[in-house]
């Protein structure tokens, strides 16, 4: 029988981490019905705290390392990868060096969001549930 995971639980952890677990503990998954209506019904800034991750937008696969994810450092330097070779393509094919830039900025964004929104239920699903790492990391990703 597992017990849930209690405040004291996160004893020694900063506020910002707990008020993360304790979201999690008690919604659920990113992708699942309470997590979606639960986060509709916080503030717009409890809404970052929860749903992204300042550290791991910036850094991304560096950030995912030092939080000892290496699965998931890879997959998403994998997919940083991909974007870049995505971005090159089009440009290729996208006349204007405004338009070129602009894409694989956009491409960069879009991968740097994705990091953000995977890191602190990945660190949760590590730290607290004691579960495997994951390979495919978009299921970490909530769709609202």
């Amino acid at each position: 029988m597992q017990t849930e995971p209690t405040s004291s639980t996160y004893h020694g952890l900063p506020k910002r981490w707990v008020d993360r677990f304790e979201f999690f503990d008690a919604h659920g998954a990113p992708g699942s019905p309470a997590y979606k209506a639960a986060f509709k019904q916080i503030p717009f800034l409890q809404r970052i705290k929860i749903g992204g991750n300042f550290f791991a937008f910036f850094f991304g696969p560096i950030y995912f390392l030092v939080c000892g994810l290496w699965r998931t450092a890879i997959a998403t330097l994998g997919l940083t990868c991909a974007a870049c070779v995505i971005a090159a393509v089009l440009m290729m094919f996208v006349p204007g060096d405004r338009a070129a830039d602009m894409i694989a900025r956009m491409a960069g964004l879009a991968v740097a969001l994705i990091c953000a929104q995977v890191a602190n239920y990945a660190v949760y699903r590590k730290e607290v549930k004691r579960e495997a790492e994951r390979w495919n990391f978009f299921k970490l990703i909530r769709w609202i």
